[in-house]
C-alpha cells in the first residue's frame, strides 16, 4: 500500500501549470491517480506503452497534456516502488502469473465472475496450463446473458468444456478443464 503522502510526493512531476497541477497535493486526486494506476496495470499497460501512446496526441493550446503527465506519474510511481522494493497487489498477480503455476495434486474451483481484466486472464491462462479447473459460469442462451458472452468464448478457446448441470428451461453450467 502507498500512503497518500508518498503518491503526494510522486505527482511532484507534475510540472506548474500543468493539467493536474492545481490538484495534485490534494489527497483524493492522489487516491484517484492511484486507481487509475491500478487500472492501468490490470490493463496491462506499462507507463513506457502509456508514454507512447500520449505522445501521439497532440499538445493542447492551453493548459497541461492530460496524458503525458499522466504517464510521467505512472513512470515515477513504478520507478519509486522498484528502488523501495515495493510490489503492490497488481504487481503480485503479474508476478504470479509470471512465475507459472507448478503442478500439484489438488484442482481449481472458479465461482462468481463474467469477466476477466487483462491481468485476471494473464494469470488464469498461467494456472490452467497445469491444472485441473471446475469454473462455475451461470449461462443461459439469449440476449440476458449477451455480455457475459466474450468470457465464456476465451474460456472456451483456452480448451474448457461445457458441461450442462441442470436439465431444463434455465442451465447453469460449468466449465471444465483437464
Amino acid at each position: 500500500f502507498v500512503s497518500a503522502a508518498e503518491l503526494t510526493s510522486m505527482t511532484a512531476v507534475v510540472p506548474d501549470g500543468g493539467y493536474f497541477a492545481e490538484v495534485r497535493e490534494q489527497e483524493v486526486f492522489c487516491r484517484s491517480l492511484h486507481a487509475t494506476i491500478t487500472d492501468l496495470k490490470e490493463a496491462c499497460v506499462t507507463p513506457e506503452e502509456l508514454s507512447r501512446w500520449a505522445d501521439t496526441f497532440p499538445q493542447p493550446a492551453e493548459g497541461g497534456h492530460k496524458l503525458k503527465e499522466l504517464a510521467l506519474v505512472y513512470a515515477e510511481y513504478a520507478r519509486r516502488c522498484g528502488e523501495m522494493g515495493l510490489v503492490d497487489r497488481s504487481d503480485l498477480l503479474a508476478l504470479a502469473a509470471d512465475a507459472g503455476c507448478p503442478p500439484t495434486d489438488f484442482g481449481l474451483f472458479i465461482y462468481g465472475f463474467y469477466d476477466f481484466n487483462p491481468l485476471q486472464k494473464k494469470f488464469l491462462e498461467a494456472i490452467l496450463r497445469n491444472k485441473e479447473a471446475l469454473i462455475f459460469f451461470p449461462w443461459c442462451e439469449g440476449v440476458t446473458f449477451d455480455y457475459a458472452l466474450p468470457s465464456l468464448t476465451w474460456l472456451t478457446n483456452l480448451g474448457c468444456e461445457q458441461i450442462s448441470l441442470q436439465a431444463g428451461e434455465a442451465r447453469p453450467m460449468a466449465l471444465a478443464r483437464a
